[in-house]
């Protein structure tokens, strides 16, 4: 079962890339709409999509400044309040950012899973 699904997303990574190479040759979608793996894919596209745009892409866009902002305030000459206000304008966001990143996350998995069942039923 495993050793299948191994070998499309082998068979996937190398047709995306040559396809990207190629000017988006279609020829990946076309294998898998013919190999009756259809469902599989989108499954793991869609993981693909939820990961990339949800996790990685929030963290880029929005964690990373804001570490990068963290990193460039001097905790060692601040007073309490700084310390504190800078907390506040810290803290919700991240934690709003780190939700979002965790429904993503679970998200992804979910269709990561729905992929397997579904290729255990091909």
């Amino acid at each position: 079962m495993y050793g299948d699904l191994i070998s499309i997303l082998i068979l996937l990574t190398f047709n995306i890339q040559t396809n990207l190479q190629l000017n988006g040759n279609p020829s990946t979608c076309i294998y898998i709409c013919i190999s009756g793996h259809q469902a599989v894919f989108i499954f793991l596209l869609l993981a693909t999509l939820a990961y990339l745009i949800g996790v990685f892409g929030v963290t880029i866009c929005g964690n990373v400044p804001m570490n990068d902002r963290l990193d460039a305030f001097n905790i060692s000459g601040a007073t309490a309040e700084t310390v504190r206000q800078m907390r506040e304008s810290f803290e919700n966001r991240w934690n709003f950012l780190n939700n979002i990143r965790t429904g993503f996350s679970v998200i992804s998995i979910v269709l990561l899973v729905c992929a397997c069942i579904r290729h255990k039923e091909i």
